[in-house]
């Protein structure tokens, strides 16, 4: 790139004033001002953090209470050593255990143990009403509609499936995570 493909200093590129970068801008900074407060209060109030809580989620939904690591770091984005030492810091607190897998010996799964079910049980309404209080009471109802559409349709496309309806990260395992499974075509 030569000097003169560089704009000078305090100038927007036109790329950034685009709608498509700013929408993105806005939720990129939107997620992370939410995110930041909801974290800081679950850990003041009840000394589990954001990750935390939504690790217990995702176990708690899952249809016998575990997860291979491998689609946990999928599920939350995150590389499987950031979910592994998350896992090991939940696992010293009694909230999940790991279990390997008779089938597969790479596989490893965190399980949700009846201490989990109960932080959870416990920090879920707390969760309820800070989500209510940091965005949802900010937002009318057709609003909350059209944002679950939009972002279900980016959703959707990244994950190969319909948009149609309310996209719960994590509802049900991709094939290729399932023990044993073959991942679609």
């Amino acid at each position: 790139m030569s000097t003169d493909e560089i704009p000078p200093l305090g100038v927007v590129p036109e790329t950034v004033l685009r709608p498509g970068f700013q929408a993105w801008l806005s939720l990129v900074h939107s997620y992370g001002s939410v995110a930041k407060t909801l974290d800081r209060r679950l850990t003041r109030d009840l000394d589990i953090s954001l990750a935390w809580f939504e690790v217990l989620v995702l176990l708690h939904t899952a249809a016998d209470g575990r997860r291979r690591l491998l689609e946990l770091s999928r599920l939350l984005i995150v590389s499987k050593a950031s979910v592994s030492k998350l896992i090991d810091r939940m696992e010293k607190s009694g909230l999940v255990r790991r279990e390997a897998s008779e089938r597969d010996r790479r596989a490893v799964y965190a399980v949700i143990t009846p201490s989990g079910r109960e932080a959870l049980s416990e920090a879920l309404p707390l969760q309820t009403a800070n989500v209510e209080d940091c965005f949802s009471r900010l937002l009318d109802e057709r609003d909350l509609h059209d944002l679950v559409r939009i972002l279900g349709k980016v959703t959707a496309h990244y994950e190969g499936i319909e948009p149609s309806g309310p996209s719960t990260p994590g509802a049900a395992p991709a094939p290729s995570d399932r023990e044993g499974g073959q991942a679609a075509p």
